[in-house]
């Protein structure tokens, strides 16, 4: 009966590390992704009254060439 209970504990030691390890890995790819997306990590980020809105670039109008159309060749029959 002891063997059992040694088994048991050993499992929950094992389980005990992978969620560890797994919480770990899982928080640094969610903070990878949030600050991939430009938003500042944690929870005070959306919170914060004081937070100042960024200035978004604005593009410069630029000449398009304007193409002039043509005419695709129809491809022809070749007598049989």
């Amino acid at each position: 009966m002891v063997e059992y209970a040694l088994i048991l504990i050993l499992i929950a030691i094992v389980v005990i590390v992978i969620m560890t390890t797994l919480g770990k890995t899982t928080s640094n790819l969610y903070s990878n992704i949030n600050g991939g997306l430009g938003a500042s990590p944690g929870p005070s980020a959306s919170a914060s009254p004081t937070a100042t809105p960024t200035a978004t670039p604005t593009a410069t109008p630029t000449a398009t060439p304007t193409a002039s159309p043509t005419k695709t060749a129809k491809p022809t029959k070749t007598p049989k």
